[in-house]
């Protein structure tokens, strides 16, 4: 009996290989900047940034087919409706102000 124990330490144990973690980081950073340009909606400058650099990097980990692919959409779904809303309100923003006065008079108070 003690010999047959002897063998059972000395056999090779059998692991699975470990897979490599898909680099998340494009991913995670799109999401995050997603939520910031919700967030600093009423800073516009912060908020335009944090779309534009949010689809980029969306954009960067859907090419790149990293993990966390739902995330990814999410941080590109939420900067491109983010920068639509700011498209919408700056056309409305001139398009109402040019009700009221001619083109020429809106050119010369830029």
């Amino acid at each position: 009996m003690e010999a047959n124990n002897n063998m059972a330490y000395n056999q090779p144990i059998n692991v699975p290989p470990v897979q490599p973690k898909k680099p998340i980081a494009f991913a995670i950073v799109s999401f995050v900047l997603g939520v910031c340009s919700i967030l600093f909606y009423c800073v516009w400058i912060v908020s335009v940034l944090c779309a534009l650099f949010g689809t980029i990097f969306g954009i960067v980990a859907l090419g790149k087919r990293q993990g966390f692919k739902g995330m990814a959409i999410a941080g590109l779904a939420i900067s491109l409706l983010v920068l639509g809303f700011y498209a919408v309100t700056f056309f409305a923003h001139i398009f109402s102000f040019n009700l009221f006065v001619t083109w020429d008079e809106f050119l010369r108070t830029i």
